[in-house]
């Protein structure tokens, strides 16, 4: 940055009648091949996402303002000629304002195409630290709720086999179980994958999902703890509120906000747990809020540092912090703030 502005600073000075010769004309192409040197050397960003989408972004943005250039020249030359009492520069104006509003919806579609193509969900190198941790925390739940099952189904083998109970009995039962640990198992391998997906370049590429319907099975996973503890629960979004992303990366976030929100009310005297969204400025909004004690002000900014907990020993501290990777990594943010109910509210943008 100091030689390439002291370079073109100095190529100003004579005409200050300062008799200096130019040599920051020289100095100047050194900028940025210092930085594209240190950007490779240091990898302070993804060069090959950020060169892909470049040239991908580049040659569609080209070919639409050609096409977009020999439209309007086009339209203005027929309009021209069947009124030829218009000036030329008022046809292409009129020319230039009618195509655009037809074109602006067609390059928001080029767009989402692009992306949905193209687009890797990609974190930065430092989440890889994390990334044992997240495994263990993702994995901890799905993998509790089978060790149960598992025990009851192998004591009814042991009754069946001892002769203590008939196995016509037992097999209804036994099925139920299997069937529950089956699923069970399938949950933990779909967060697996979510996990290992946020800094993998062999990703599957981005799609259109509906977060409605992933808020909705994310509060079909957590029906059993919320049935427990009594929490009355509103969802006020009915729109289906598409983006493009990965559903079970996302699901990941919403299943964690939600559980915390649970686990927040447990003491609570009023249990209400409130999510809402639609599309705002930024994108689309999803707010959930609970009406538990809500988190001390001095505690807020911490909230999304891995292993930081407020469960005590109940808690790994990975929970915020996976959500807000897989959030940032779909290019949106996540924040915490008062809830109108008094608890804590987290309020999704993507």
């Amino acid at each position: 940055m100091a030689i390439s502005f002291s370079g073109g600073i100095i190529c100003y000075l004579p005409n200050l009648g300062i008799n200096i010769y130019p040599w920051g004309q020289y100095a100047i192409p050194l900028y940025p091949l210092i930085i594209s040197y240190a950007i490779l050397k240091h990898q302070l960003m993804d060069v090959r996402l950020v060169i892909r989408k470049t040239l991908i972004y580049s040659t569609v943005t080209g070919l639409l303002t050609a096409m977009y250039v020999a439209i309007v020249f086009g339209v203005a030359i027929v309009f021209q000629r069947r009124v030829s009492n218009v000036p030329a520069a008022s046809s292409y104006a009129i020319a230039a304002i009618v195509i655009t509003l037809l074109f602006h919806p067609l390059r928001m579609r080029v767009q989402r195409w692009v992306d949905q193509y193209f687009f890797q969900v990609l974190v930065n190198d430092d989440f890889v630290q994390e990334l044992t941790s997240g495994f263990v925390h993702e994995l901890k739940r799905p993998l509790a709720t089978i060790i149960a099952p598992a025990e009851m189904a192998l004591m009814d083998v042991r009754d069946a086999l001892q002769g203590r109970k008939r196995i016509e009995e037992l097999l209804p039962k036994m099925e139920q179980r299997l069937q529950h640990i089956v699923n069970s198992a399938l949950d933990a391998s779909r967060r697996i994958e979510a996990v290992r997906g946020l800094n993998s370049s062999q990703t599957q590429p981005a799609q259109r999902i509906a977060l409605r319907d992933i808020l909705l099975k994310s509060l079909d996973i957590e029906n059993a703890a919320i049935q427990a503890a009594q929490i009355d629960v509103s969802c006020e979004i009915t729109d289906p509120l598409l983006v493009t992303g990965h559903a079970h990366q996302l699901e990941l976030v919403f299943i964690n906000l939600i559980r915390n929100a649970v686990e927040a009310m447990e003491q609570a005297p009023i249990r209400r747990l409130i999510i809402s969204g639609g599309p705002n400025s930024k994108g689309i909004f999803i707010s959930i809020a609970d009406s538990g004690p809500g988190i001390p002000s001095n505690l807020v900014a911490r909230v999304f540092e891995p292993y930081f907990t407020t469960k005590m020993s109940h808690g790994m501290g990975m929970g915020l912090y996976l959500s807000q990777q897989v959030i940032k990594a779909h290019g949106g943010t996540i924040r915490l703030q008062n809830s109108a109910m008094g608890g804590a509210e987290f309020m999704v943008e993507l």
